[in-house]
């Protein structure tokens, strides 16, 4: 059996890019609005709209005024019917360009004019929007109660939250090391919960054939993964017990500061 560091050892930097459309993905295009979205229902009507869940500070769409909960009606004349539409069309266009977005706020339409930026790193602005600050709401269903998970119960803990999912390769050579650190820590104050946007079925049936021993949440319309702006996979955010994001890891290669960083967060 391998140990912790060994299994680190043969852990490669590599990640799994799902795709960008659908609910809760951001619009990490050429062109960059610098928030994250996701498709909300519309009770009675069948149909949806694109909503604003968060705005990332300094990012155009902050700096016209778009605030988190705001309903992205259109870009120009060209009206915004899914997320899927509204990354497409803000991919297409270049950074610089001047565009009108139109939002509802409150019952109340606006015209925010504002200038397209330039997409920067994903792995340093998930880190500019999270460390040192608190965890976004995460609301994701556990999958073998099928009961809601709410991150905000777990204060006093220290939470190892990973997003990942059964078809990438990195995220299944991480699974021995988060079984492991589980096992370990299974007696203190440490929870790991890992975040799929897969049908349940699929997870509990993965789950149990490699036998992981943490919880497995299930995310189908990503909306937790849209208030994270995950965008690859395997990405984990390391929780101190107050709910403060104290570190985020990208991909399988960098698991051996893993366990030092639980331990330092345990005995805080």
């Amino acid at each position: 059996m391998f140990s912790l560091r060994a299994l680190a050892l043969l852990a490669t930097l590599t990640l799994c890019s799902p795709a960008l459309a659908g609910a809760g993905a951001s619009d990490l295009g050429e062109g960059w609005l610098g928030v994250a979205l996701a498709a909300r229902p519309m009770p009675g009507t069948g149909s949806s709209v694109v909503v604003a869940t968060s705005v990332l500070g300094g990012s155009p769409a902050h700096s016209s005024g778009v605030k988190g909960g705001d309903v992205i009606v259109a870009i120009g004349k060209m009206r915004m019917l899914t997320v899927d539409q509204l990354v497409r069309t803000v991919r297409a266009m270049r950074p610089g360009t001047k565009v009108t977005l139109t939002i509802r706020r409150a019952g109340r339409v606006k015209k925010l004019p504002l200038l397209l930026g330039t997409r920067p790193d994903a792995q340093k602005l998930v880190r500019s929007r999270f460390l040192g600050k608190a965890a976004p709401t995460l609301v994701a269903r556990n999958v073998a109660s099928g009961k809601a998970l709410f991150l905000s119960r777990y204060k006093g803990k220290v939470v190892l939250l990973d997003f990942w999912a059964t078809w990438c390769g990195p995220c299944r050579m991480t699974l021995p090391v988060l079984n492991a650190i589980a096992r370990v820590y299974k007696k203190r104050k440490l929870a790991v919960i890992g975040v799929s946007d897969e049908p349940p079925a699929r997870l509990a049936a993965f789950a149990q054939r490699v036998g992981l021993s943490y919880t497995i949440a299930h995310d189908l319309k990503r909306r937790a993964h849209g208030e994270f702006l995950v965008t690859a996979l395997p990405t984990m955010f390391l929780i101190d017990k107050k709910g403060v994001v104290r570190d985020v890891l990208f991909g399988a290669g960098n698991l051996g500061r893993l366990a030092p960083a639980i331990k330092r967060l345990l005995e805080e």
